[in-house]
């Protein structure tokens, strides 16, 4: 069974999770700027590289010429009032990532999407953390996120990111209800523009 529960706060969750990668982080949450301004983070991701190989990241930068960029920037943050400032706060996020996949080439992917983000997310292993856009006063660093820790969401990834075909018919209820984020990070992906 799932195990549903609200971290508080979610950066506190991740900074305790990434050391103890296994297999997989897929990241897609428009842009990262506690990456670049704390370097637990690159400790944390460098450290996971060092201790096994066979991580794959694979993150999701949200576009900056979509027809939603402007709207979906107002979302993110009270100062992003033009798209231009938007663009100059995600060079950090894109820094720490593609100075992540220079060092480490065979286990680092990074894409420009403009697929529509529909949720920020993020997938470790066999969780998913799910925090929730909205057109409201409180941004969305004030927002709550949800874990959803599952078992079959390990082998959703490997089969969805790796098989690339749809297999939900073959889940339970609850299994498919939460491989819609991995179907959606599947999507997302495939249609971005590589970052090299």
């Amino acid at each position: 069974r799932a195990v549903f529960k609200l971290p508080i706060p979610v950066w506190f969750i991740m900074m305790q999770i990434i050391k103890q990668l296994k297999k997989w982080i897929c990241e897609h949450a428009a842009y990262y700027p506690k990456y670049a301004d704390d370097s637990y983070y690159d400790n944390s991701f460098k450290t996971a590289l060092r201790q096994n190989q066979n991580i794959d990241i694979k993150v999701i930068i949200s576009s900056t010429d979509a027809t939603w960029t402007e709207e979906f920037a107002l979302i993110l943050r009270d100062h992003f009032t033009s798209v231009d400032k938007f663009k100059d706060s995600l060079h950090g996020s894109v820094n720490f990532f593609k100075q992540l996949q220079e060092r480490y080439p065979n286990n680092v992917q990074i894409v420009y999407s403009k697929a529509l983000p529909l949720a920020p997310y993020i997938i470790i292993d066999d969780l998913i953390l799910i925090g929730h856009y909205a057109h409201a006063y409180t941004k969305a660093p004030q927002g709550l996120w949800m874990e959803i820790k599952h078992e079959k969401i390990l082998e959703m990834c490997s089969k969805n990111l790796l098989e690339d075909r749809n297999y939900s018919d073959s889940l339970d209820q609850e299994s498919q209800a939460i491989s819609r984020y991995v179907e959606d990070f599947q999507y997302a992906f495939k249609v971005g523009e590589p970052i090299e």
